[in-house]
């Protein structure tokens, strides 16, 4: 053998194992934080918008647009956000019953019910208080955590329908039967 361990070999061999140990504990400490820090980032937060397609039947055609945003943003301030977007379709090819003059003179939860006060309830017109309805409901009840909407006018809870209002009465869940979910596709086209 060309080569013999010697006694200080075997000196530097003892001497590495208490290094090799405190290296292995810096390790596992430098894996745990980084697990730490993982698991305390919350994770992506997507809203999704549903906006009016092409018109078909009777009942309202809702295309859903998922919109990445902020992890940290509060329910409150997703309601806005969802709101504003309503206002302002993404694409020529989806329509809104949403009017850019509405806005919300405030927003407060109440456990897992929103509320949500409006500026005013002129929706120009029964058939487009319905998909107002539709479109503000679906798209705010997908909201984490939302399972109830109440909407009030200038602080008085709408209980009734008119050609120029909304209709609500105990709050407003998410109705299937008068929507129907259609894929967005560019080359929709309004009939």
């Amino acid at each position: 053998m060309w080569w013999k361990p010697t006694v200080d070999f075997w000196k530097g061999v003892e001497s590495m194992k208490g290094q090799f140990w405190l290296i292995a504990f810096l390790v596992v400490v430098l894996l745990i934080s980084i697990a730490i820090i993982a698991v305390g980032q919350p994770a992506e937060k997507w809203l999704t918008v549903y906006y009016i397609s092409e018109i078909t039947d009777s009942r309202t055609p809702l295309t859903p647009v998922k919109v990445h945003v902020e992890n940290t943003l509060s329910k409150i301030q997703q309601a806005y956000i969802i709101l504003e977007m309503l206002k302002h379709p993404i694409h020529p090819k989806l329509w809104t019953a949403v009017p850019e003059a509405l806005y919300f003179i405030d927003v407060t939860l109440s456990g897992k019910t929103i509320i949500l006060n409006l500026s005013h309830d002129n929706i120009a017109g029964t058939a487009m208080a319905g998909s107002f309805e539709d479109q503000l409901c679906w798209s705010i009840l997908d909201i984490e955590g939302i399972e109830r909407i109440l909407f009030k006018v200038k602080g008085e809870t709408v209980e009734t329908l008119t050609a120029e209002g909304i209709w609500v009465e105990g709050g407003v869940t998410r109705n299937l039967e008068s929507v129907k979910i259609v894929p967005f596709s560019p080359d929709t086209t309004r009939k």
